[in-house]
């Protein structure tokens, strides 16, 4: 159903906040190129439900490490939003995927229904398009691409973030029907507040403004789910979840919010090389002159003041 212009851009704006901003655990252990230290550091997953810390390195593992620690990888995350405020229902459904290969290479897509982004770096190029239009090329130099993947990956933090304080990870069991060997825990909410889940202090922030109060005025009330976790690596393979919510912006029938998230990474080690296809080079306008005039002004004559001295004509 079809809600009233304001109704719906209040929920938009709780939608549009779902992935306010990408941040990624980068300790010092390997360097890679020109990216900052990545944590290859061992994982003990033995200690994953119950440590805050080992949870953030799990939950909040930047991109770049999980290709360290899996190799080249396609990570896809898809989300169903249903807001209910007063009566009035939405239904937003968002993806978020990446795909980096072994020689560094990536294909980012962030698709919402206010907007779709394409960005692709391929060796010293990048290739981004909006929406329908083309797929223009740059050279790297020009364009800042590194935050895009955290900005993705990200969303499986954002997920469990909205469940946090009270999110619990429990029944750790090894789940034998996957193709390489993982723990699989179970989601759900505690009674009592918990640890908050935020990002580590030492997280590289993607340059999105968070945007502020409503997840500080969200209020989980149910969730269920699993996770899987890469018993070798550590990194953070499958989660699903459905889970509500009541965010207090009103004393009356506040909104209501219902997610289904499920994410996954597949294709570990196997993933093609990236290839942007078909692209045109991006338009570049040049630049104005500074004295567009001057051809003009050089040509006049000059000009005698009363001491009898030549100046040159004033400017038109």
């Amino acid at each position: 159903m079809r809600a009233p212009p304001v109704t719906s851009a209040l929920i938009l704006f709780f939608a549009a906040c779902m992935l306010p901003a990408a941040c990624s655990s980068e300790n010092n252990s390997t360097t890679n190129g020109a990216n900052k230290s990545i944590d290859t550091a061992p994982i003990d997953l033995a200690l994953f439900p119950i440590d805050p810390t080992t949870r953030a390195r799990v939950i909040y593992m930047s991109p770049q490490a999980a290709v360290e620690r899996l190799g080249a990888l396609h990570f896809e995350a898809k989300s169903t939003f249903e807001f209910n405020r007063g009566g009035q229902e939405l239904e937003q459904n968002d993806l978020y995927s990446m795909t980096q290969d072994s020689s560094g290479n990536f294909h980012v897509v962030l698709d919402t229904p206010e907007s779709q982004i394409e960005i692709f770096l391929v060796g010293e190029t990048v290739y981004v398009r909006h929406d329908k239009g083309h797929l223009r090329e740059k050279p790297r130099r020009d364009v800042e691409v590194g935050g895009w993947r955290e900005l993705a990956f990200s969303s499986v933090s954002q997920a469990l973030e909205l469940f946090s304080p009270h999110l619990t990870i429990t029944d750790p069991s090894i789940d034998e029907t996957t193709p390489r060997k993982t723990m699989r825990y179970s989601l759900g909410l505690s009674e009592t507040a918990g640890t908050v889940l935020k990002c580590p202090p030492e997280s590289v922030t993607a340059p999105v403004t968070p945007t502020a109060q409503w997840r500080e005025l969200a209020r989980p009330l149910d969730l269920r789910g699993n996770l899987w976790v890469d018993a070798a690596t550590g990194v953070l393979t499958r989660v699903t979840l459905d889970g509500r919510m009541e965010i207090q912006d009103r004393q009356v029938r506040p909104t209501q919010l219902k997610l289904h998230f499920d994410s996954a990474i597949t294709d570990a080690g196997k993933v093609a090389t990236v290839r942007p296809g078909s692209s045109i080079p991006e338009l570049k306008r040049n630049r104005r002159p500074r004295d567009p005039l001057s051809f003009f002004r050089d040509q006049l004559p000059k000009l005698e003041d009363p001491e009898g001295k030549q100046e040159d004509a004033e400017d038109p």
